[in-house]
């Protein structure tokens, strides 16, 4: 429950999670889609629950989450052909169920939840200069979502979305040709998709949407 996946090869990982309402694990699985076999690989430095895992070069990374009330910042990079896990450097902030995905050779984590409540800020992480660094936020603060890469964007998907600052950006989808609407105040919530477009220079995200006929 509230674990990780990622996928190298042939081989399907499982990071962290819990096994009850409190506590994170430190265990990582490897089952193998060629040989149906599974193993424990090595723990990693912190225990983590409702945390964010890509995959960037061949390597596992497990990015934030949470331990009980402590919601973590660190970073964790798993070498494959080693068997080990090693701390990098942490995200600017906290973040448990954020999203991540990779673009460009980078990393972007958006969105999440710490003690100070839920998050629009987006951050990517260069492995050539093991930095993090803030990119434009999101518009909205989305309670559960998914981040993917499509042609050379990224899309954060949402079910719902949490009211910042008394605004909520509300739209919905159909299969009819785009005819974008944003409706700001709105007080209910709706499906829809943010772009966070990294093709320009300064990156803006933005409200891609249809209406319902």
């Amino acid at each position: 429950m509230d674990h990780g996946t990622a996928v190298v090869g042939f081989d399907i990982y499982v990071i962290g999670g819990c096994n009850d309402v409190f506590g994170g694990l430190s265990t990582c699985l490897c089952f193998n889609a060629v040989t149906k076999t599974c193993r424990k690989v090595a723990l990693m430095a912190e225990r983590r629950n409702k945390l964010s895992v890509t995959v960037l070069r061949g390597a596992v990374y497990a990015m934030g989450g949470q331990d009980g009330s402590r919601i973590h910042r660190t970073v964790e990079r798993y070498d494959c052909k080693t068997n080990k896990w090693s701390l990098i450097n942490p995200m600017n902030k906290q973040r448990a169920r954020a999203r991540a995905a990779v673009l460009n050779d980078k990393i972007y984590v958006a969105g999440g939840v710490n003690c100070y409540g839920y998050l629009n800020s987006v951050e990517v992480y260069d492995p050539d200069t093991n930095r993090w660094t803030f990119v434009a936020p999101m518009l909205s603060v989305h309670l559960l979502f998914s981040c993917v890469e499509f042609h050379g964007c990224l899309y954060a998907l949402a079910l719902l979305l949490v009211s910042n600052q008394g605004c909520v950006h509300q739209w919905v989808t159909s299969n009819r040709a785009p005819n974008p609407t944003l409706r700001a105040g709105a007080q209910d919530t709706s499906e829809g998709a943010v772009l966070l477009d990294t093709t320009r220079p300064k990156a803006h995200s933005v409200i891609v949407s249809e209406t319902r006929p």
